[in-house]
């Protein structure tokens, strides 16, 4: 494999296969696992509590560096400061997750204000840990997922108007209470850096990944092979960060044919009749897997899990509180 000014010997390189694959592979397997199951709500709401536990533990630890070290906020770049040192990207995603699994919970639990505003806090709070990271992923994907599932929300007639409510709600604590908080906190360079719409590199990458898809469009320059072809341009051996792009310049025609597949998918759920709720559900989570692999390939789990999620079906609130039988955590079709 040959690189300007650098030389590379072609060998097989396990570890890199398998930090390229693992996400796709774990996305096809949960999805397939999905799709044969059924969640009662009561099943959803233990669901979505096992995936918010683990997204409160990263944000204690981004509170805990937040009081205890003397973090330095600029516009310039993702501050790993606050995030200990482990990636704000990924730190940032985490926290999205967290922070639209918590809205979607606040609708199973109309009924019961004190869970419904224990999820409103954890949602804002996941958010502000998010924007405090400094890394604008991870707002795009909360504000990319929740937004497609207010839309979808809004067409239930007896979600309506409490939909409404929570826009409403929504708008006067982030305008009143987020805002200000991040204004003083970050003394106004937050705003710097989300207005900044440089793409830190991507571009380049992207750039450089199409190349190398239209000079081996068959076949791709093989699995973990693209980031060698990187090094020239940044000086080190860089990973992709868009998977689509990703999977055109290491896998040519088969990369092809999987973005065709996601691309398909998506809009077979995008026309699926289902009901408001189950909707918005699917979509969002859909949607905040492919903002996830627009920014970050395949980096974690997450955005595998919520895509196999979105292949799961939602019974109706009406059929599982009539259902007697609700101590399972799922049922098979």
């Amino acid at each position: 494999l040959l690189v300007p000014g650098i030389i590379v010997a072609p060998y097989f390189d396990r570890e890199m296969i398998s930090y390229q694959l693992a996400g796709l592979v774990a996305m096809a397997v949960a999805t397939m696992a999905f799709s044969t199951l059924e969640f009662r709500k009561p099943d959803l709401q233990r669901l979505f509590l096992f995936a918010i536990a683990p997204v409160i533990s990263v944000s204690v630890l981004t509170i805990y560096y937040l009081i205890t070290q003397d973090i330095r906020f600029s516009g310039g770049g993702a501050n790993e400061q606050i995030t200990g040192g482990i990636g704000a990207n990924q730190v940032a995603a985490a926290l999205s997750f967290g922070a639209t699994v918590a809205f979607f919970y606040i609708f199973l639990a109309l009924d019961a204000p004190k869970v419904r505003n224990l999820m409103l806090g954890l949602m804002f709070g996941f958010t502000a840990l998010s924007i405090l990271t400094f890394s604008r992923s991870g707002l795009w994907n909360t504000v990319g997922a929740v937004a497609i599932g207010l839309f979808f929300l809004a067409q239930d007639r007896l979600r309506a108007s409490r939909v409404l409510m929570m826009l409403v709600q929504f708008a006067l604590v982030g305008y009143f209470l987020l805002f200000p908080f991040l204004l003083n906190l970050t003394s106004g360079t937050f705003l710097d850096r989300f207005s900044d719409f440089d793409s830190t590199g991507r571009d380049k990458l992207v750039e450089i990944d199409y190349q190398l898809f239209l000079d081996n469009p068959l076949t791709g320059v093989g699995v973990g092979r693209s980031p060698y072809y990187h090094i020239a341009y940044f000086g080190y051996l860089k990973n992709t960060h868009t998977e689509y792009f990703r999977l055109l310049a290491e896998h040519g025609s088969l990369g092809v044919a999987a973005i065709g597949m996601l691309a398909l998918i998506t809009i077979r759920r995008f026309l699926k009749k289902q009901k408001p709720f189950e909707k918005s559900v699917t979509t969002a989570f859909t949607v905040w897997m492919l903002l996830y692999l627009a920014h970050s390939a395949t980096r974690m789990v997450a955005p595998s899990f919520a895509f196999a999620l979105a292949a799961a079906k939602f019974l109706p609130e009406e059929e599982a509180e009539d259902d007697s039988i609700t101590s399972s955590y799922y049922h098979r079709r």
